[in-house]
């Protein structure tokens, strides 16, 4: 018997017991929070630049109609040239 005990012993010592699985699994789930808040924030600075775009085109528009001369084609080859 204490050959059998012996070999269970030395197949524990091979094989060890994995305990932090449940610490794998804690990480992996920080870390999909962590990805879905950078995600939600990358949404929100989106949206902000798309509004900045919207706001300095419309005032480069306005711009161009009361200077009067210049196309109101602000990506046309004249307004290019001429500015």
């Amino acid at each position: 018997m204490s050959a059998h005990v012996s070999a269970a012993r030395s197949r524990q010592r091979q094989y060890p017991e994995v305990v932090p699985a449940t610490q794998a699994v804690d990480e992996m789930l920080e870390a999909a929070h962590q990805i879905e808040r950078a995600a939600k924030e990358i949404h929100a600075l989106n949206a902000v630049l798309k509004q900045v775009d919207k706001n300095i085109t419309a005032a480069a528009k306005r711009a161009v109609k009361r200077a009067g001369g210049w196309p109101l084609r602000l990506n046309s080859r004249q307004a290019k040239r001429s500015v």
